[in-house]
C-alpha cells in the first residue's frame, strides 16, 4: 500500500511539473520567412455611412476589394526582408440613395472619373523591409502615385481605411515585442490617415496557440478633433469624432504571417457648423461603421 502511494505522489509530481511547465511556456511571434516565399491577400472592406438632412435620412454603402500578391524576394544583411507587393484587382461599388456606381480594374467600361481616379493603384509594384518584428521601413514605389496631392487626398477620402500605403505600414503591427502566452496583453500603435494620421493604441491579446496557427484579440479606441476650423460656403466647420475597433487575427505558427483578420470599426462624427455672419450655429451628426478582411488565398 505504501510503495502505491508513493508512486502516485511521483505520478501526481510528474503531472504537477509537466502541467506547469506546458503553461509557462511562451511564444515568440516573430516573422520567420524565407527567400522566395509568395502570398497572395485579399482585402474586403464595407463601409456605411448613416447621417440627416433635416428630417431626410441619408444613407452611402461603399465595397471595396483588394488583389494583393507578396513575394520575399531576399533577406538582408542587417535581417530584414526584402518584399515585393503588387496590387492586382481592385473593385469598387458606391451605393447612395437610388444610385449605384462600380469600378472594376479588369473591365474597360468604366466611368472616365473613376478610371483617372483609380486605374493606378493597381499599376502599383512597391518594394519594402521588414524585419522579424514586424516593423515596415524603406517603403518605395508610392512616389508616383501620391505626386499629385489632391488626387492622393481624394482616394484616402474615398478608400476609407484601404488608405494607401496603411496597408503596408499596418500589416504586421500585431507582432508583440516579447514572448506572450494565451492571456497576455500588449499594446501596438495605429494610424489613421484620413484623421490627419491620428496615431492611437490597438491592444491585442493572444487568445489560443496551437501547432497550426495563433489566435489573437484586438480592441481599440480613438478620439479625433480638428485642429482649425475650415471657412466653407459661408460657414465656419470644426469636426469631433471618436470610434471603436474590434476584431481578430489567426497567424500560421510556421512564419507568423495572417491568415485571415477581420476588424470592425464604428465611429461617431460631429460636425460643427457657425455662420461667419449670423453667428448661428448648428450640429450635425454621423455615424459610421467600416469592417475590414485580410485573407490569405494561397
Amino acid at each position: 500500500m505504501k510503495y502505491i502511494f508513493r508512486s502516485l505522489a511521483v505520478l501526481i509530481f510528474i503531472l504537477a511539473t509537466t502541467s506547469f511547465s506546458l503553461y509557462a511556456k511562451k511564444t515568440e511571434i516573430r516573422l520567420l520567412l524565407e527567400k522566395g516565399q509568395k502570398f497572395e491577400y485579399q482585402i474586403l472592406g464595407a463601409f456605411k455611412a448613416e447621417s440627416k438632412l433635416g428630417d431626410k435620412p441619408i444613407v452611402i454603402e461603399q465595397k471595396m476589394e483588394l488583389t494583393m500578391d507578396q513575394e520575399v524576394i531576399d533577406k538582408l544583411p542587417n535581417g530584414n526582408y526584402l518584399i515585393q507587393a503588387d496590387y492586382k484587382r481592385f473593385t469598387l461599388e458606391i451605393n447612395s440613395g437610388s444610385k449605384t456606381q462600380k469600378y472594376d480594374s479588369n473591365l474597360s467600361n468604366n466611368q472616365p472619373w473613376f478610371n483617372k481616379l483609380l486605374s493606378g493603384l493597381t499599376k502599383l509594384s512597391l518594394k519594402y523591409e521588414v524585419s522579424p518584428l514586424g516593423i515596415v521601413s524603406n517603403l518605395k514605389g508610392f512616389e508616383e502615385f501620391i505626386k499629385d496631392k489632391y488626387l492622393h487626398e481624394e482616394i484616402v477620402n474615398l478608400i476609407k481605411e484601404f488608405g494607401t500605403d496603411r496597408i503596408i505600414s499596418q500589416m504586421f503591427n500585431y507582432i508583440p515585442k516579447v514572448k506572450v502566452e494565451p492571456g497576455d496583453h500588449w499594446t501596438t500603435i495605429g494610424t489613421m490617415p484620413e484623421l490627419n494620421n491620428l496615431l492611437y493604441d490597438i491592444n491585442y491579446s493572444l487568445t489560443e496557440v496551437t501547432a497550426e496557427n495563433c489566435k489573437l484579440d484586438l480592441q481599440a479606441n480613438f478620439k479625433y478633433a480638428s485642429d482649425k476650423k475650415v471657412i466653407q460656403e459661408g460657414k465656419s466647420l470644426r469636426v469631433e469624432e471618436k470610434g471603436v475597433q474590434k476584431g481578430n487575427v489567426s497567424l500560421d505558427s510556421k512564419n507568423n504571417m495572417p491568415l485571415l483578420s477581420t476588424v470592425n470599426q464604428s465611429t461617431e462624427m460631429l460636425i460643427f457648423s457657425k455662420d461667419t455672419i449670423t453667428k448661428a450655429e448648428e450640429v450635425s451628426q454621423m455615424k459610421m461603421s467600416f469592417k475590414t478582411t485580410t485573407k490569405l488565398v494561397k
